[in-house]
């Protein structure tokens, strides 16, 4: 089956003329599009979901028309945000050191326009609800702060007076969009529970955690995502801040294009081994339906009132009396089985590095996913109501039906990693997708020379061996074809030029 993704865009601007053939069109094979090596995806399937937040992801995928994989992703990221260190589960069941809180990394990898940042704030759209009350309560304790900080120093000790001091209120939050880590760590320090940070283009965000002199950031961020570890900042001038355990959750969108330079290190900086991009374990990239219809109804207002129901039972939650969670028998007997099968894959030496250390992580993504998936069928019927003010809560078990549910998943995140993964190409790729990109748009003209290339400084083009490779690449595909001209009668050596085919500017638009 072809999985190559296309899209339906208008071609290049008429401002561009397109060259004119120096021979027939006919005279010419038919050129191959260049090798994208997307591997293919498993489709997303309703049984994927609790019914509990389904309707709310059809919903949000047919009024967009958008994959359902885009709203349901969003869906559990956002879930997993407003649950973040508000409980967790014992995997295991004698060994209870091994506490997995269910904060989440990922993301949705679509090209321009496919909607991914309207589905995002769609479905994160809830938590942004409750932070808008919660700083609607927050402006009111410090109006009321502000009143008795007044009359405590009016009658302060040194004034003659015994009161204690008022306490400055805490500002709630659930969501970071753009801030430093210094100051995300600085709030989690009052937010326990952990944060949700939503970045718009991740591909641009993880290019900078690369570059030298991030490397303290960049560990700040591998360190949240366990969700369990304490992180201390030391800063003359700001003194030390110390949170006892850092939690993130992380949701985002990217570029194909984007993220295929950032995974190959085109700009010169080879890619770091140090798990960051693993731990994006639920970053997809599913095929678009190149058909659209035009969807004009109300919205499912009552899916998107028990999704917001879900979100609000969540954030509710007491993160100083986490809720605690095992797997029932069936589903314990399913998760052992599923390690040990997986674990001598990662250990057996038939996957590449970046592979290994991806689903090397899943063994903390099968629990996770289960127990989000029970909170939210849990928080749909408002079950969960009041037991996050209970320090010693019953016992609580994660169903078979989810745990079954977390384990199909997990083939079906591992067929969207290992399309991502097949991004990396050589740098000799991209230069050659990059020298195609300036053929159809008319700025190579219908023949050149590798120097005329050079000379242009186009980025990922800017050495003579990267344009002499990309030719060779285009060649082979049938997109161009050398000719060698003799020296003129002054001497001199031949001049090799390269010579466009004119057919293909009748090949459909690529999607990167």
């Amino acid at each position: 089956m072809d999985t190559t993704n296309r899209t339906t865009e208008a071609p290049q601007p008429a401002t561009l003329a397109r060259p004119t053939a120096p021979t027939e069109a006919a005279n010419w094979p038919e050129p191959r599009p260049l090798e994208t090596n997307l591997r293919p995806v498993e489709p997303f399937r309703h049984g994927l979901l609790p019914s509990s937040i389904l309707s709310f992801a059809q919903d949000v995928a047919e009024l967009m028309q958008v994959p359902l994989d885009f709203p349901a992703i969003a869906s559990v990221l956002t879930i997993a945000g407003a649950v973040n260190r508000r409980a967790y589960i014992v995997p295991k069941v004698k060994d209870t050191t091994w506490k997995v809180i269910p904060n989440l990394y990922g993301g949705i990898v679509a090209p321009p326009g496919f909607m991914k940042t309207p589905v995002m704030q769609a479905t994160t759209r809830p938590l942004v609800d409750i932070e808008n009350e919660w700083h609607k309560e927050f402006a009111a304790e410090m109006d009321e702060y502000e009143t008795k900080l007044a009359d405590w120093k009016a009658h302060s000790p040194s004034n003659g007076g015994d009161k204690p001091k008022p306490q400055k209120p805490r500002a709630r939050r659930l969501v970071v969009n753009d801030g430093t880590f210094e100051k995300i760590h600085e709030l989690m320090r009052e937010n326990p529970a952990g944060l949700l940070v939503i970045r718009d283009e991740l591909a641009g965000w993880l290019a900078q955690l690369e570059r030298a002199g991030r490397e303290g950031e960049r560990g700040f961020f591998l360190t949240c995502w366990d969700g369990n570890s304490p992180h201390s900042l030391d800063r003359i001038g700001r003194g030390s801040i110390r949170v006892p355990a850092t939690c993130l959750s992380m949701f985002g969108s990217i570029q194909p294009a984007r993220f295929r330079s950032y995974l190959a290190g085109a700009d010169g900086v080879p890619l770091a081994d140090d798990g960051m991009i693993q731990r994006f374990q639920l970053l997809v990239w599913p095929d678009v339906d190149s058909r659209f219809k035009w969807v004009d109804r109300p919205p499912n207002e009552d899916a998107r009132r028990q999704f917001a129901c879900i979100i609000k039972t969540m954030t509710d939650l007491d993160p100083n009396h986490p809720l605690e969670f095992h797997f029932d028998s069936e589903g314990q007997d399913l998760f052992e089985c599923w390690v040990e099968e997986l674990e001598e894959r990662v250990r057996g030496g038939q996957l590449s590095p970046l592979m290994a250390g991806h689903l090397a992580k899943y063994k903390s993504l099968f629990p996770s996913l289960a127990l989000l998936f029970e909170l939210a069928d849990r928080g749909a019927k408002q079950v969960l109501e009041g037991l996050g003010g209970c320090s010693t809560p019953s016992r609580l078990e994660v169903c078979n039906q989810n745990a079954d549910r977390a384990f199909s998943w997990m083939s079906y995140l591992e067929s969207h990693a290992s399309r991502i993964y097949s991004l990396t190409g050589t740098r000799d790729q991209l230069a050659a997708k990059q020298l195609a990109d300036k053929i159809l748009s008319g700025a190579t003209g219908t023949e050149f020379t590798c120097r005329d290339i050079e000379h242009k400084d186009w980025k990922k083009l800017d050495s003579a061996e990267r344009v002499r490779h990309a030719c060779l690449i285009l060649e082979k595909a049938d997109w161009l074809r050398n000719v060698t001209e003799k020296p003129t009668d002054k001497g001199g050596r031949p001049s090799l030029k390269y010579q466009v085919n004119p057919r293909v500017h009748e090949m459909p638009a690529r999607d990167d």
